[in-house]
């Protein structure tokens, strides 16, 4: 895990405590399968995990979530605020958590995707992953099978 910089007002920064309400705040904003405030901070307590922020004039417009478990990364949620979508925000966050995971030695980056997510799909299609399985009924609300995608580091 790579030592958190001290706060700035613009870029990429290691997620703390402090950002969990804005995270779960933009986690619900996006739509995506929502996770408790609970479960942002047992990610950033652990050592195999990785949340980033992105932040704009001190605010958090996106995030990041990986889990490492070499030789794997697995990409476990990205966000952007709805509002910020298509100005390259969640390309640079999986960037940066994919240079750093190559620097620690992975070699593989999955994620799961619901089936639906077309415009997910597409952006991890863009940024080189390719579907590789199916894992049935995963998502709840509503029931959906989602698609593993994998990228070679």
């Amino acid at each position: 895990m790579r030592p958190n910089p001290k706060p700035q007002k613009y870029g990429i920064r290691l997620a703390t405590f402090e950002d969990i309400p804005a995270l779960h705040r933009l986690d619900l904003r996006c739509g995506l399968n929502s996770w408790t405030p609970d479960i942002y901070k047992g990610l950033i307590l652990n050592d195999s995990c990785e949340v980033t922020v992105w932040v704009n004039d001190m605010a958090v417009v996106g995030f990041c979530a990986v889990r490492t478990a070499k030789p794997e990364l697995e990409l476990l949620k990205i966000g952007v605020d709805p509002d910020r979508h298509g100005e390259g925000i969640g390309t640079e966050l999986l960037s940066d958590a994919l240079r750093t995971a190559i620097s620690s030695g992975c070699t593989d980056c999955f994620l799961e995707v619901r089936w639906s997510n077309e415009r997910a799909i597409s952006f991890y299609t863009k940024e080189g992953f390719e579907m590789v399985g199916i894992r049935k009924r995963y998502y709840r609300n509503p029931l959906e099978d989602a698609r593993v995608m994998r990228k070679r580091l």
